[in-house]
């Protein structure tokens, strides 16, 4: 079965990515190359730009990869408002700086503007569940998800 028929099977369709740089951009690609629409969110100036260089990069990598096509690409979208992606969104993957404050602060922002039962997904090759979980009311939706 195709990676494809296993999101749709599951609900997923739009994927909301907090955090748009290198990890960030390579999650959009991937769930893009899945058929998945993906709205993403970065609060740095130049972050739209750098975003649309490194999600080139990685589609280009995955073309290369792949050995049949998936599917067509999904949509991609960017804004400068939080609430904005997360509107509509089945799955969210969290890809900020590596710092537990910045990373509570984020992930409690995200849990406030969800209903609860959508599942936020961060990237975090150092930091424990548990403390990333610390500041969200529900917390048991927040799992540790890294490339």
């Amino acid at each position: 079965m195709h990676d494809d028929i296993k999101y749709r099977s599951t609900g997923i369709s739009k994927v909301a990515i907090v955090g748009a740089g290198l990890i960030g951009a390579s999650w959009a690609a991937y769930f893009l190359k899945h058929g998945l629409d993906v709205s993403v969110y970065d609060p740095a100036v130049d972050a739209e730009g750098e975003f649309h260089k490194i999600l080139q990069k990685a589609l280009t990598d995955l073309a290369e990869l792949e050995e049949e096509n998936l599917q067509s690409l999904g949509k991609v979208t960017f804004s400068n408002s939080l609430v904005e992606v997360l509107n509509g969104c089945d799955y969210v993957q969290e890809n900020g700086p590596e710092k537990i404050e910045i990373k509570q602060k984020l992930l409690c922002e995200i849990d406030q503007n969800l209903t609860a039962d959508i599942i936020i997904g961060s990237s975090t090759s150092s930091l424990i569940c548990s403390y990333l979980q610390a500041k969200c009311t529900n917390a048991h939706r927040v799992i540790v998800a890294h490339p």
